[in-house]
């Protein structure tokens, strides 16, 4: 189930074939009479999001199913640089580098030329520390490089190899027991 960089490559040139083969088509269906499982949280997608969604839902005490469509996890996350912005990171303090919230809201709203919701950035913020620390201190992933990309006053990229990050985050994701159906794609959401 979990990929590389270059499996993942070799798969999505087989998708295009695939997806040629059969045409797809929504049409409205009714409620089932049954459930075939039942979950506390369903989550769409095997990326990045995905994986640490779960984590945190596991971490909660609910029972989680992940529904991937492809055969492979990792996602786009797979396909990315790797730079995962976090302010007043231990990374960055044991490099000297002064950072904080208050900074990293400034450098985004002149990069957004102000356009952006500053309560979405401080959520965006807020939520990305969390994930990282659960990722370098529960995970025990740690960045290999911190450097300044995009618009940043100070290094607070924190790049980490995107193979290595996934199969920490899946290799959790199982010893915690979520659930992956793999070539299940959603169809549809019923609530």
């Amino acid at each position: 189930m979990f990929a590389s960089r270059r499996n993942l490559l070799k798969a999505l040139a087989v998708a295009p074939v695939a997806a040629g083969a059969a045409s797809v088509h929504a049409a409205p269906t009714g409620m089932p009479r049954k459930w075939d499982q039942e979950f506390d949280i369903v989550i769409v997608g095997a990326g990045g999001g995905g994986l640490a969604a779960a984590a945190y839902a596991r971490e909660a005490g609910l029972s989680t199913v992940i529904l991937e469509k492809t055969m492979l996890v990792g996602g786009s996350t797979l396909l990315s640089g790797g730079q995962w912005s976090v302010a007043d990171s231990a990374e960055q303090r044991e490099r000297g580098i002064k950072d904080a919230d208050d900074i990293f809201l400034k450098d985004m709203l002149k990069t957004g030329q102000n356009k952006n919701d500053p309560d979405l950035v401080k959520a965006m913020a807020a939520s990305s520390r969390i994930v990282y620390e659960f990722v370098t201190q529960k995970l025990n992933t740690k960045p290999d490089t911190v450097t300044a990309v995009s618009g940043m006053s100070v290094p607070r990229a924190h790049h980490f190899v995107p193979s290595k990050l996934i199969k920490a985050l899946f290799d959790w994701d199982k010893s915690q027991k979520v659930v992956f159906l793999m070539k299940t794609a959603a169809e549809r959401l019923v609530w």
